[in-house]
């Protein structure tokens, strides 16, 4: 047992990860799993503290999450903090910081009609040269009022944004290099690890380019 404190980085939960031979250990709050690393076949684990706690959405998502980034990354996709709003069949994708106003930009989006992927969490995949955004069960609070659309479905990406809170609307063009910085800062989990931040930052060139 222990408390969600001991894993919160910068006001986020963060479980924390361990690399070992051919395989990543996670440790959460009340519960430890393990990931095979590369294109290992061997299966995932998870255990936990008590049954309840598979019940958890501390638990199996954010496992879940953790997952998902590193199978992405592989794929030379990313796993990204964003709205993703679908407007004429193209996914247009918005990543910030927490309280940047995601769920909000989402929620609007909403109220005009347009689908919505998710508000917290999307998934990019490279197709032919450029990009797809692909449903996943993963959403902030918004998203989870709401029908997520089949695993299946994806949409190409029409733009990615980076949104700040300002006391107006503006539309400002990024440097190269503001943007790669701003995309490594929305790929949770992966970012911070020093074993694949040199993967992680030649696919946030990619898709910058």
């Amino acid at each position: 047992f222990n408390s969600v404190s001991e894993f919160t980085v910068n006001g986020q939960y963060a479980p924390t990860k361990t690399k070992l031979p051919g395989r990543m250990e996670l440790t959460g709050h009340n519960f430890r799993a393990t990931i095979p690393s590369g294109n290992s076949r061997q299966s995932c684990s998870i255990g936990v503290a008590e049954e309840q706690d598979l019940a958890n959405i501390m638990v199996v998502e954010n496992f879940l999450r953790i997952l998902a980034a590193y199978r992405t990354l592989e794929q030379d996709g990313l796993l990204m903090h964003s709205a993703g709003i679908v407007v004429n069949e193209r996914a247009f994708v918005f990543t910030g910081r927490s309280g940047a106003g995601k769920s909000t930009l989402a929620r609007k989006a909403h109220e005009e009609g347009y689908r919505i992927l998710s508000d917290d969490i999307n998934l990019l995949l490279p197709d032919t040269g450029d990009y797809r955004a692909h449903a996943i069960p993963f959403a902030g609070d918004f998203g989870r009022t709401l029908k997520i659309p089949g695993s299946r479905e994806s949409f190409p990406v029409a733009c990615i944004a980076l949104i700040e809170q300002g006391h107006s609307l503006q539309l400002t063009p990024l440097s190269s290099s503001r943007a790669i910085a701003g995309l490594i800062t929305g790929c949770p989990f992966v970012n911070n690890d020093s074993d694949e931040i040199e993967t992680v930052f030649d696919v946030v060139t990619d898709v910058a380019a």
